[in-house]
């Protein structure tokens, strides 16, 4: 019977020690998932808010300039218009080029780059959207491009406007008298045009950035995925 009573007084003490060896790691179990979770998911606000008001400026500055390269004729005011629209997006390379800093060493931090690029291709149905991202080395060879360097993109802007600017001077000269048109025919050289790869890389750089922060389909995002489309165009 002393025996029996002995062991009654253990048994609460036993369920104690037992709570207090168990319970701590049932907890940090369920609280493992979350932290798994999270460390799949940076937080990427300000790279996404940063990046978009610059696609949409690029957007806007992409649709002007190929409508005036369109244009029969120019004034000096529409190309006055582009370039400040072009000088606006020369200020803010710096930024970019940081926001493609950070986002990529998030990526790397959370342990995500490594299989980002199969990530967001296996989203991608279109065909053409495939290929074109393909071509260009996939979307960590074309953000740490961009994260390194962005000084040929500002040399391209310069080019568009120097293009047009050089157009509206041609104009200028055809419509002064007949020796001073034939000595424009005959010393005027257009530059040459410059394919927009790299407005054509940043642009396509903002899309999968988005992807990856909306975690959608290019589908979902299908007014992003024509804004790549048109600045991949001559």
């Amino acid at each position: 019977m002393k025996s029996l009573n002995f062991t009654n007084r253990l048994r609460p003490a036993a369920l104690a020690l037992v709570a207090a060896l168990v319970l701590p790691g049932l907890f940090l179990g369920v609280n493992a998932h979350p932290a798994a979770s999270a460390a799949q998911n940076p937080n990427f606000s300000t790279e996404a808010q940063a990046l978009e008001s610059f696609g949409n400026a690029l957007a806007a500055y992409i649709e002007q300039e190929n409508g005036l390269r369109k244009k029969a004729t120019l004034t000096r005011a529409e190309l006055a218009a582009l370039r400040a629209k072009g000088d606006d997006l020369k200020r803010r390379l710096a930024s970019v080029q940081q926001t493609f800093r950070s986002f990529t060493k998030k990526l790397q931090d959370y342990g995500r780059w490594q299989n980002i690029d199969n990530e967001i291709f296996a989203r991608i149905k279109d065909a053409q959207l495939q290929s074109l991202l393909k071509s260009e080395g996939g979307p960590k060879q074309i953000w740490t491009d961009i994260a390194n360097n962005v000084n040929g993109f500002a040399r391209e802007i310069e080019a568009d406007t120097q293009n047009l600017s050089n157009k509206v001077r041609e104009q200028s000269l055809k419509g002064a008298n007949g020796l001073q048109d034939r000595a424009a025919r005959v010393a005027y050289h257009p530059a040459p045009v410059f394919w927009k790869s790299l407005k054509c890389r940043v642009a396509i750089a903002v899309l999968t950035v988005k992807l990856v922060v909306c975690n959608c389909n290019p589908e979902d995002i299908q007014a992003d995925v024509n804004q790549a489309n048109a600045a991949c165009k001559n």
